[in-house]
């Protein structure tokens, strides 16, 4: 049986994939739709921080490789740092990865209003390795739905743990 707390886990996902879904869905865009998507991701992986000692070893084994070890998840709330504070916070730049782990170095002047200014952006990107490419395209439909499939499963994964512990 799963613990309250991964319960409690679990309704914090399912409020920010009702985001993602309806980000999706939406005939138009709206900024602070999307960016309300990314503060609620950000709900969930403080909520799973403040529950991990209060869930099995096993529960906590499934949940922590996508909210603390996963450098996709770690780059997804750096996009949150923008969104919610109008620039990065960092020192010089805002690392992220995309959905296949690839690092991405933005400037931190990049704007919330740049980066969230449609559903797909292109935005320039500092490093250009062996003359690569100068800027990145960010689908964050694809990327939000990516990431909240790789938590879903790691729930399940943390409910299958939960009841092989019974």
């Amino acid at each position: 049986m799963p613990t309250d707390a991964l319960l409690q886990i679990e309704e914090y996902f399912l409020a920010f994939q009702q985001k993602v879904f309806a980000c999706r869905d939406s005939a138009s865009h709206c900024p602070h739709e999307l960016m309300d998507a990314y503060s609620r991701l950000a709900r969930l992986r403080e909520r799973y921080l403040r529950e991990e000692d209060n869930i099995t070893p096993s529960e906590k084994c499934a949940l922590e490789r996508v909210f603390v070890e996963d450098t996709f998840t770690e780059g997804m709330m750096h996009m949150r740092n923008i969104a919610d504070h109008v620039v990065s916070r960092s020192q010089d730049r805002a690392n992220i990865r995309t959905p296949n782990r690839e690092p991405i170095t933005l400037d931190v002047e990049t704007s919330a209003g740049q980066l969230f200014s449609s559903h797909t952006v292109c935005l320039p990107i500092m490093q250009n390795i062996n003359n690569g490419p100068t800027e990145i395209e960010i689908n964050h439909i694809d990327w939000l739905t990516n990431l909240a499939g790789n938590i879903q499963r790691a729930i399940g994964r943390a409910k299958s743990a939960s009841q092989d512990t019974r």
